[in-house]
């Protein structure tokens, strides 16, 4: 298991500006993640429906829209709301996009497996997904992509 040291919270004790730009992240990728999460579901059983024994070709394209929508939402509210960042748009919007495509190649691969390792849970797989990549994105935007707003001086 995972295991965080004292560094790790510490980050929150430096000012309440990172308290304010977590929790805008958090609201922002929330709505994000539940836009995303009920595409995923919405289509999920549209496409089970339609093809019910294509199961495995089903989840990574409905992830994947799923995603989509989701980033559609949020990149702009990030930028403008969370980290209040002036850097260049399209030089962000890239590294977003990046970070998008790796997001989406590694939830992909891992649903599957996961829910197999949940009992079929698919639904579950893909809430964990949500959880590591909303952790690990906030760090990438703070310290690399929207560094100009405070992330990483």
């Amino acid at each position: 298991m995972i295991q965080l040291g004292p560094g790790f919270f510490s980050f929150f004790k430096k000012s309440n500006t990172n308290k304010v730009k977590f929790i805008r992240y958090v609201l922002v990728g929330g709505s994000s993640a539940l836009l995303d999460f009920f595409v995923f579901l919405v289509l999920f059983k549209l496409f089970l429906w339609l093809f019910p024994s294509a199961i495995s070709s089903i989840i990574p394209i409905v992830n994947i829209a799923g995603i989509l929508s989701g980033f559609t939402w949020g990149f702009w509210l990030q930028k403008t709301w969370t980290f209040q960042s002036k850097g260049q748009t399209h030089i962000q919007f890239f590294y977003t996009l990046l970070l998008l495509l790796f997001n989406i190649l590694i939830t992909s691969w891992a649903i599957a497996p996961l829910a197999m390792l949940f009992n079929d849970q698919i639904v579950l797989a893909k809430i964990i997904m949500q959880i590591v990549i909303m952790l690990w994105n906030y760090f990438i935007y703070n310290y690399f992509i929207f560094k100009d707003a405070g992330g990483c001086q």
